[in-house]
């Protein structure tokens, strides 16, 4: 399944190195940040609006004025616009006007020291690059979500990403040195459990989500989660055994991987037969030169059908190679004759580059 990202933030993506969101962090200082901003900016309101009232009492009590004129003439003062005096002032009215100008830039110098200290303190420049990484994660579509950067993830996710795969990985612990290297990676710090950490990937848009944490029960959790905020993501979550993995299953997981016994196989069948080796090789060269495997199933409109093997040119044509045949019977051909035709239901298992994949299956099927 391929990543789709509206415009052209694909290409943006796959040049930028890995970007690391601290999901808690991000939320707590933002919050704090706007917290306090608030606070103190009241505050200065409040010291402002305390001087207006002041200075046009003073006028009222001090020069006789009436209100319009001494609230005229306090705003000129505090806002330092220098229209001059409404009414010739006392010597008196002089001392207070120029009482009333002090306290006004010791309030202003007091609120731009408040609103840079609230600016210092609240890491501003970080919660910026968080809002411009949410931005980012708001434009995915389609992409994979791999919840847990372990052994099993972590392969994952670099592989996805050789195949131009868009990957949102959340890892609780992880430093940012980590995952610098690692292009078209980001990363979010966090416990994907916790509803905002798993929402800040835009899983109600993502494609697949990956539950590779260690613990049996999180993955289930995940699960559980995933079909909630999207009910046609599909689900790839680890198990340790065969009945944990019935459980994932009725939890509404699409596929579950066990790892050890992967592993466990593997091993047997190279005591077996051998092979697995050549089989390492080929597992490491679909990862590096991006060497997909496809099964194809023809239909009647297909041009291939009623024509051989060695007719049909698919290796010269489309740069790709049959390597197995599932027959409509259910039958498996691993050894196929260039003289054997093809049929409608015929399931052909074949390998080659994803944009030959691609253009085989469109002009094919």
């Amino acid at each position: 399944m391929k990543t789709k990202i509206r415009g052209d933030q694909a290409t943006h993506v796959r040049k930028k190195s890995s970007k690391i969101f601290h999901a808690k962090d991000h939320f707590k200082v933002k919050n704090s940040l706007y917290h306090r901003f608030g606070k103190r900016l009241l505050l200065a309101f409040g010291l402002y609006l305390f001087a207006l009232v002041a200075a046009t009492s003073s006028l009222i009590l001090v020069e006789g004025w009436n209100f319009s004129d001494s609230l005229y003439m306090a705003v000129l003062t505090l806002t330092t616009v220098g229209y001059g005096e409404v009414n010739p002032l006392t010597p008196t009215g002089r001392y207070l006007m120029i009482v009333i100008m002090l306290f006004d830039n010791v309030v202003f110098v007091f609120a731009v020291g408040m609103m840079g200290s609230t600016i210092l303190e609240g890491d501003l420049m970080n919660v910026f690059r968080g809002e411009k990484l949410m931005k980012l994660l708001d434009k995915l579509e389609n992409h994979i979500i791999i919840v847990g950067l372990g052994r099993v993830g972590r392969q994952a996710a670099e592989v996805l990403s050789n195949y131009g795969q868009q990957v949102v990985a959340i890892e609780k612990a992880i430093a940012d040195e980590e995952i610098t290297e690692q292009e078209g990676w980001i990363v979010i710090k966090g416990d994907g459990r916790e509803e905002n950490v798993l929402r800040a990937t835009g899983i109600e848009r993502a494609g697949t989500l990956c539950a590779c944490l260690p613990a049996e029960g999180d993955n289930l959790v995940l699960t559980i989660m995933a079909k909630e905020y999207n009910p046609g993501i599909t689900v790839i979550a680890r198990a340790h055994s065969k009945s944990f993995a019935q459980r994932l299953r009725r939890a509404g997981a699409d596929n579950v991987i066990l790892p050890e016994a992967v592993a466990g196989t593997r091993v047997a069948l190279e005591i077996l037969g051998g092979g697995m080796e050549k089989l390492d090789r080929f597992l490491e060269l679909r990862a590096t030169s991006k060497i997909l495997l496809e099964e194809v199933k023809l239909t009647s409109r297909s041009p291939l059908v009623g024509r051989t093997l060695g007719d049909s040119r698919i290796r010269e044509d489309w740069h790709i190679v049959v390597f197995l045949i599932s027959a409509e019977d259910g039958q498996y051909e691993a050894t196929i004759p260039i003289g054997r035709v093809f049929k409608v239901g015929d399931e052909l298992w074949v390998f080659g580059r994803q944009e030959d994949l691609n253009r085989f299956i469109k002009e094919v099927t």
